[in-house]
């Protein structure tokens, strides 16, 4: 586990700088251990980036923040996205084992989902069947 990896003030460019590392670094780590990295580092920069959501799963770290909503923040949100199918994908799927082509499968279409979702605004609803 990655906790800590992201200082709030920096976390995109930290995240951006470490998905970079994995696209940049191919040779250096088995395709296991990059779509591995790859996991912990978007899951590390998505409890920061939600801190809603990391009280939720009991991620402790980032209790005194809630998630910036400004339009800045909601586009790098989405060119981060954008930047994790990117490393996602320099991933050569065929070299991983049974249970990890699962898991980019199912990443790689949660990062699909979330970028088609990014043209239905969600930020505008202040109300939903989810969250009231």
């Amino acid at each position: 586990m990655l906790t800590g990896l992201f200082r709030v003030n920096d976390m995109t460019d930290d995240y951006r700088q470490l998905c970079q590392d994995i696209i940049s670094n191919p040779g250096r780590l088995s395709e296991d251990q990059r779509v591995h990295r790859l996991f912990e580092v978007e899951w590390e920069h998505r409890m920061a980036s939600h801190p809603e959501d990391a009280t939720y799963h009991g991620y402790g770290g980032h209790n005194d923040r809630w998630t910036d909503f400004s339009p800045e923040a909601i586009e790098s949100r989405k060119t981060d996205v954008r930047n994790t199918l990117d490393a996602l994908k320099t991933i050569n799927r065929d070299r991983l084992g049974d249970e990890d082509r699962l898991s980019y499968d199912i990443f790689d279409h949660l990062m699909t989902d979330a970028i088609t979702a990014g043209s239905f605004p969600s930020e505008l609803l202040p109300l939903s069947q989810l969250d009231g």
